[in-house]
């Protein structure tokens, strides 16, 4: 998950710095729409903008998305939420996204990853019980699991919970606080 932060030397009328920020912003949007036109159009199937969009949100967000985060994300686009089901479903079949379960019980909401063509083996998934924002593990593998005889594995799902780094940051800072009290 790519995390941006400011500097610390960064000031509100640093204008310079927010010029900065949207030219990345709006260079990573390009970037991820480039590369999601190229996919949906290597899959062979139709190349529409709702495929583009809905595959592009998930690439620019670099974590695993709820339907409701990607509906918010594309809410000024005229996409419904039938379509957007049918298009994860497709993204899915084409294994250019994965379904990711509500881990931990924070949401129980099913959850949609890009799936990174150099990287689409098993792997693992954490979810922050504070906030809920949900992540792909590459570089955690999924062990083979020794099954008996005439189970056949549609798949397995490693799932690790806990706090992510900026919950972790802001629940020490608070415990900081509240022990100086």
């Amino acid at each position: 998950m790519a995390s941006r932060s400011a500097p610390t030397t960064a000031t509100l009328d640093d204008g310079d710095y927010v010029g900065r920020v949207h030219a990345a912003a709006e260079s990573t949007t390009a970037v991820g729409a480039a590369l999601a036109r190229r996919l949906v159009k290597e899959s062979g199937g139709r190349n529409t903008e709702a495929r583009r969009n809905v595959l592009t949100c998930l690439i620019a967000a670099g974590r695993a998305l709820s339907h409701a985060e990607i509906e918010a994300q594309l809410s000024d686009t005229d996409l419904d939420r039938v379509t957007l089901y049918r298009v994860l479903e497709w993204l899915v079949e084409q294994s250019l996204a994965h379904r990711v379960g509500g881990l931990s019980g924070f949401d129980r909401a099913m959850r949609f990853a890009f799936s990174r063509p150099e990287r689409r083996s098993a792997h693992a998934h954490f979810q922050c019980v504070q906030c809920g924002t949900t992540m792909c593990l590459d570089d955690v593998a999924v062990p083979a699991l020794p099954v008996p005889v005439g189970i056949e594995l549609q798949g397995i799902e490693l799932a690790a919970f806990g706090y992510c780094a900026p919950c972790s940051l802001a629940n020490r800072a608070l415990a900081a606080e509240n022990s100086t009290r």
